[in-house]
This record gives C-alpha cells, structure tokens and sequence, in this order.
C-alpha cells in the first residue's frame, strides 16, 4: 500500500511554532513592499464629469 522506507507520522501541531513562522513571513512581506505615491496624470485622456451628474450623486 505505501512504500517501503516512507512512514507517515504526523507530529502534534505547535500553535506556537507556526504563529512565529506567521509573524517572520508578515514581516518580510512588509519589508517588501513600497507604497508607491509618485503618479502623474495624462492631460490628453482626462474625462469631464457634467455637473449635472456630479449634483446627482450627493
């Protein structure tokens, strides 16, 4: 059924343990990551919003 030399044993889960590795893998994550604040607006493709519209939305 299963291969010789391959045992399955499942260890007792360490809440702990796996909360650390969570916390480490979260912070490396945030290292990271740039908040990207430098944009720019193209003149040529700016849209208009009709007074109309922008009174019926409030």
């Amino acid at each position: 059924m299963s291969a010789p030399g391959k045992t399955k044993e499942t260890e007792p889960v360490d809440i702990v343990h796996q909360n650390a590795i969570f916390v480490e893998r979260i912070r490396k994550e945030q290292r990271s990551q740039k908040l990207h604040t430098e944009f720019s607006i193209n003149p040529k493709k700016l849209h208009n919003i009709s007074y109309s519209l922008a009174e019926g939305s409030k």
